[in-house]
């Protein structure tokens, strides 16, 4: 398994926050049923976070939001009176212009509105629901389980993410920026795992009792609200971006013998 440089061209430089507001896109020609939607969904959380609803009434102006770089994590999309192709068309455009993460959800009127399988599958569409039966409990279930699926798939791309940047570092020892591109890859696996805020740092400095101080400890890499201060003093930010020193408690020594 190997990876080059030029494989990071589309590769952020940190993780999305997880901790914040879930974007959903309520793409719905009507006024009516827009806020029909909205009142359905006001003051709601999920997954211990808020929903920020997103509003489009056209697929123009939905594409334009999905492709905008806070895209949301869902889509709600109405399918209205379309039929099989233009459908087709809508669903294409949509997903092209998406990042591969955000999940689609459709909502048709009739039963003969619902796509065949194998359009669903080729445009990677996470559920189909009926308009009619779509109570605001159900909407909730809806939504619940599609955001699971969609952090489940975010933080699978930071970990593959982080896993390129690490074999890039490990590939060109020559390189200047090895050990930061290193520690930057390493923590949006970490990250990604974890979820959290999706910031954190790599610092390095002397031993022992220092630890309990960051005087002497420099950033070896970051990511996040911390990227970008590789090379900067650990006590020259604290205070800054939230950032707080609290030193790991010592780990046992390993018998003689057990590596």
């Amino acid at each position: 398994m190997s990876a080059s440089p030029g494989a990071l061209s589309s590769v952020p430089a940190a993780p999305e926050s997880f901790s914040a507001p879930w974007r959903i896109l309520v793409v719905e020609p009507t006024p009516e049923g827009r806020a029909a939607v909205f009142f359905a969904l006001q003051d709601v959380e999920l997954l211990g976070r808020p929903l920020l609803l997103v509003p489009a009434g056209t697929t123009v102006e939905a594409c334009r939001i999905v492709r905008s770089a806070e895209a949301p994590a869902v889509a709600l999309i109405d399918v209205g009176e379309e039929g099989p192709a233009a459908l087709e068309v809508l669903l294409g455009r949509v997903r092209a212009q998406a990042p591969a993460e955000m999940r689609l959800v459709l909502w048709v009127r009739h039963p003969s509105q619902i796509p065949p399988l194998s359009m669903l599958t080729r445009h990677d569409v996470s559920d189909v629901c009926r308009r009619s039966d779509l109570t605001q409990g159900r909407l909730l279930i809806v939504l619940h389980v599609t955001l699971c699926a969609y952090e489940q798939r975010l933080r699978l791309r930071y970990y593959r993410e982080g896993v390129v940047e690490a074999l890039v570092a490990l590939e060109d020892p020559r390189s200047r920026g090895r050990l930061e591109t290193l520690a930057r890859g390493l923590l949006l696996q970490i990250t990604g795992l974890l979820g959290g805020d999706g910031s954190a740092l790599v610092a390095s400095g002397p031993g022992s009792d220092a630890a309990a101080d960051p005087i002497g400890f420099v950033v070896l890499g970051g990511c996040g609200r911390f990227a970008g201060l590789s090379g900067t003093s650990v006590s020259s930010q604290r205070g800054e971006g939230g950032l707080s020193w609290r030193p790991l408690p010592r780990l046992p020594a390993a018998p003689r013998g057990v590596a």
